[in-house]
């Protein structure tokens, strides 16, 4: 069993990996902004033998600007406040 981090996995294409992954075995680990949302697509996979579990995240997530050349990326991540809790 894999231990896995799946990124906006409350809808879309992050919810379609993260039930494909969950029902392969894997222990899921759910990045998601919106706490509802991502505790719906928790309850939503297929569940795991004790002691193993999936988990959510409810991250405030940086964007960065797909154009942004990388070399500024490092720096704009080191000085943007990043919350989560678990």
């Amino acid at each position: 069993m894999k231990t896995l981090i799946i990124t906006g996995a409350n809808r879309g294409i992050g919810l379609a990996a993260a039930r494909r992954l969950a029902d392969a075995g894997n222990s899921l680990i759910l990045l998601c902004r919106d706490e509802a949302r991502g505790r719906e697509a928790l309850a939503e996979l297929a569940p795991l033998p004790p002691p193993h579990e999936h988990r959510l995240i409810v991250c405030v997530l940086l964007w960065i600007p797909r154009r942004m050349p990388h070399q500024h990326w490092s720096r704009v991540v080191a000085e943007t406040p990043f919350e989560c809790s678990s």
